[in-house]
């Protein structure tokens, strides 16, 4: 038997040959809109000096010797001036252009075939790579809100907000208790409720890792109000919903007019308390007058400083500590907002220019109330008066 021959064909790789093929120049890179993956490189080509070419090859590596980690792409069109490519290798994950772990060097090489066989021109020189977002401190964030990747920068982490980790703008977000000010998105403000601002929590243990390393991404963390609020700093309660102390909670059928009730039968018990007991007080005024001052003066003292720790967490930007938050809720009675205690909200949007019209009605009902029972003492005095001088004339002529 006779071995059969078998003709073995080598593929011959382009050769290098500056002197036929012109280089391409002034490459450059831009990012894809609403693409974090792809990148759109730039380039010119002077097609005058050695001719058109035939097609251009894009590298990319995370070695500037272009060693290892290298992904090739081919553009078929020696008029192209750009192509979008999409940086991936082989047996690694495709990530966002900010999330990559190493730095990437892009180059390309124009390519043309003389005399049947491929020629390239000298590779250009490796593009300037791009900060990536691992490279940027915890109290820090990467700006890749450029489309030049070039010109991106690590900026400080806005106050309020959390930055650990590969985070980059788009991923930034509010911390536990501040809201995002939606007309400037680099401001995050502290909520008057804590509770109602969702955000990062950074004692969360799931945070501990980040970006590419780890199962939790800042841009999982949810940003604005919890259900049942809205508005600036999330401060009001939705319709159907009422603020009871720090929790704005899901009004229920009827619970309005069990809230009415409850107010008018306590207050009908107090004054049937004092109807009954008028005449000891009255008795007890005489004996006691210069302690009921010193009471009264005790007991205003004691209201407007539960007013002003009621008012202070909302009103002085400190990071109050939460149990102090929650205990001086419980004195909010002493504000004497009746409409929150009878749950208006559950109504209709009751929102707060009405509660504070309301609340400035009260000194004008209070003036209204003094000046109608000054007008009836007086009546009073002048009819009690005429009657006596009435009486006394009659003694005097009969």
């Amino acid at each position: 038997m006779y071995a059969q021959e078998v003709e073995t064909v080598e593929c011959e790789l382009p050769r290098l040959d500056p002197d036929a093929v012109v280089t391409p120049t002034d490459v450059t890179m831009r990012t894809v809109a609403n693409n974090p993956y792809n990148v759109q490189i730039f380039w010119e080509h002077d097609e005058n000096a050695k001719g058109v070419a035939d097609e251009f090859v894009i590298d990319w590596s995370t070695s500037r010797e272009f060693k290892t980690n290298v992904g090739t792409q081919s553009i078929k069109d020696g008029m192209a001036r750009n192509s979008t490519i999409t940086l991936k290798w082989e047996n690694r994950p495709l990530v966002e252009l900010h999330l990559v772990e190493e730095q990437v060097y892009i180059r390309m090489k124009a390519v043309k075939e003389i005399k049947s066989i491929p020629t390239q021109s000298t590779p250009t020189l490796a593009t300037i790579p791009w900060i990536l977002a691992i490279e940027c401190n915890d109290d820090e964030y990467l700006n890749n809100t450029l489309t030049t990747p070039q010109l991106w920068s690590c900026g400080d982490c806005p106050n309020g907000a959390y930055c650990r980790g590969s985070t980059a703008w788009s991923d930034v977000r509010p911390l536990q208790g501040y809201w995002r000010v939606p007309w400037n998105m680099e401001q995050f403000e502290r909520c008057p409720f804590v509770g109602d601002c969702s955000g990062v929590d950074p004692n969360d243990p799931k945070r501990r890792q980040y970006g590419a390393n780890g199962s939790e991404t800042n841009a999982s963390a949810t940003d604005g109000c919890i259900v049942g609020t809205e508005s600036i700093l999330c401060s009001r309660c939705s319709e159907g919903y009422n603020r009871d102390a720090n929790i704005c909670t899901k009004c229920e059928n009827g619970s309005i007019g069990i809230r009415v009730g409850i107010l008018i039968a306590v207050s009908l018990v107090l004054l049937a308390a004092f109807l009954f007991i008028r005449k000891k007080l009255q008795r007890a005024w005489r004996k006691y007058r210069s302690v009921y001052r010193d009471v009264l003066r005790i007991f205003s003292i004691v209201v407007t400083f539960s007013q002003i720790n009621t008012s202070m967490p909302s009103i002085i930007e400190v990071k109050w500590p939460q149990m102090f938050v929650d205990f001086v809720s419980n004195f909010n009675v002493v504000n004497i907002d009746l409409f929150s205690v009878i749950g208006v909200s559950c109504v209709g949007n009751f929102n707060f220019y009405l509660g504070f019209c309301a609340m400035l009605s009260l000194p004008v009902g209070i003036v209204f109330y003094v000046v109608v029972s000054l007008w009836c003492h007086i009546k009073s005095m002048k009819a009690r008066y005429v009657k006596k001088l009435s009486y006394v004339f009659g003694c005097t002529f009969f």
